[in-house]
Formats: structure tokens, sequence, C-alpha cells
């Protein structure tokens, strides 16, 4: 254990993995483990105890990108209609207030 003050940490794990059947752990390096600082904020949340049945966090890391196309909303446009309406002609809806305008802009930066 490199840092002396995991080792507390190390130790109840060990314990820990006596009340499952069947675990497994992988290492992953610090910058790649996005989850960390989520399921700390979670942790530090919930109150666990033994008596706890606590189902499984099952994680997916995406090979690619993500496809929103079957997305439609109440009208039968999808989700991009406006972003796409605003690059294609630099006007906003006519429903938008400041700060839709200000969101729509924000978005649309990330796709032109």
């Amino acid at each position: 254990m490199k840092d002396p003050k995991l080792v507390p940490y190390h130790e109840y794990l060990e314990e820990l993995t006596e009340n499952f059947e069947n675990i497994s752990f992988t290492y992953t390096l610090r910058m790649k483990n996005q989850f960390a600082d989520a399921l700390a904020m979670l942790a530090s949340m919930v109150s666990i105890t033994k008596e706890n049945l606590i189902e499984p966090l099952e994680f997916e890391i995406a090979k690619g990108p993500a496809h929103c196309d079957m997305i439609k909303a109440v009208d039968g446009m999808p989700w991009y209609a406006d972003i796409k309406h605003l690059l294609q002609t630099g006007q906003f809806p006519t429903f938008t207030d400041h700060h839709d305008r200000r969101t729509l802009r924000h978005i649309a930066a990330h796709f032109s």
C-alpha cells in the first residue's frame, strides 16, 4: 500500500469481502477513474449497515458515441431540432426567452 492513510480502509475492505459470495476488484488509474468523486459523494450521503440490502451498481463505458436519434418530443421533432435550426439560420425559435437563448447558444457551440 503506497499511502499509509489508506491501510485502515484496505483492512476494512478485506473484512467486508467475507460477506460476499463473489467479489472482484479491478485497479483503475486515478486519472482514468471518472466515477471516484461521484461515488465518494454518494457514499457520504448514505448510511450503510449490515442489515441493508444493497444492489450492486454496474457501470459501462461506451466504446462509441451515444445516439439519441430516437428521442422525440411531443411535437414529433427530434430533441436537437432547435439547435439545428439555430445553426442553419442563426435565428432562435420565437418562444425562447433570454435564458433559453443563452442555453441554446452554449449547446450549439459544441455542434458547430
